[in-house]
């Protein structure tokens, strides 16, 4: 199971209007034990809503570059998610991929780890800082105790992220993608 205490947990997001105005931009908010960060970036050209979505992990990497704790990293990018990890193939937006590469070859070179998570879109989280006390409290349970303390919480996006996490479905591994032959990560 996961702890919190000595993590730097970065929840990401990216957006744009990829009808009209083609703008956009994304925000990342980090915490790392009482330590918090946010920021955000627009992006002055014409973007994508998944575009905007790899900057935002990327950005993680930049920010966390010289880290020696493991890095844990929240998005609610399908996309994202499934092509960071190798599930899909990477067809579109390749030079940000090939920057991904890069950067995350990078930061394990150096003994950097980290793990992937992904979200519900739009699961309304609203204060990161009740999110992440609760994790806190959640993984300092063993599995029999976080089953109950499910059964308790009342927040739907709070007792979302336990159960998956619980579950264990929907985490990559840093090592498990390093594993992979760089061919299988990346494919044109």
């Amino acid at each position: 199971m996961l702890a919190l205490k000595n993590h730097l947990i970065a929840y990401t997001d990216g957006s744009a209007d990829n009808i009209k105005t083609k703008k956009g931009g994304y925000g990342i908010y980090m915490t790392f034990n009482e330590h918090t960060k946010t920021f955000s970036k627009p992006c002055k050209e014409q973007t994508s809503n998944n575009k905007m979505e790899i900057e935002a992990v990327n950005n993680v990497f930049i920010n966390t570059k010289n880290t020696i704790y493991p890095v844990l990293i929240f998005m609610d990018s399908d996309y994202v998610y499934n092509c960071a990890i190798g599930n899909w193939k990477r067809k579109k937006n390749v030079e940000l991929w090939d920057r991904f590469e890069e950067i995350t070859e990078d930061f394990m070179n150096r003994g950097g780890k980290f793990k992937f998570f992904i979200l519900e879109s739009h699961i309304n989280i609203q204060d990161s800082t009740k999110v992440n006390q609760a994790y806190k409290k959640f993984v300092s349970k063993n599995t029999k105790e976080n089953i109950a303390y499910l059964r308790k919480i009342t927040d739907k996006s709070l007792k979302y992220v336990f159960t998956e996490i619980l579950k264990g479905n929907h985490i990559a591994d840093g090592a498990a993608y390093r594993a992979k032959s760089k061919a299988e990560r990346k494919i044109s």
